[in-house]
């Protein structure tokens, strides 16, 4: 029976964990934790040699249904949120547009020629 730490992780994984984690720390230490410079080296050889793998001290996240939803509503692309934002605006100036000029003819109809020109103004 070999040595166990208290998570019951055997020592000889618990080694190799840290003899990875040093060799990671040796290929990142030129550069500043969280820059630019960093992304490549962390992307560089992740998945080549543990495709598939997972180690013990990592479990796999299981993701909600609401994290998922939030997900698939956010996979559309921005620039069609955008003209759908544009076009949402447009519908809401036009509906305001609309209802100055119902004013401005309920005006012209009330024999109100100043006010019915200050809507037709306000509205264009």
């Amino acid at each position: 029976s070999e040595p166990r730490f208290k998570s019951a992780e055997s020592a000889a994984r618990r080694l190799e964990w840290m003899k990875e984690a040093l060799e990671e720390f040796k290929l990142r230490a030129d550069v500043r934790p969280g820059s630019a410079a960093e992304r490549p080296k962390l992307h560089r050889d992740k998945g080549k040699d543990d495709k598939g793998k997972r180690s013990k001290s990592q479990p796999r996240r299981q993701l909600s249904a609401r994290i998922l939803a939030m997900r698939r509503a956010r996979s559309e692309p921005r620039a069609v949120r955008e003209l759908s934002r544009a076009l949402d605006e447009r519908e809401r100036d036009t509906r305001w547009a609309k209802e100055m000029l119902e004013r401005a003819r309920n005006r012209l109809e009330d024999g109100e020629l100043l006010g019915a020109r200050m809507g037709l103004d306000e509205a264009k």
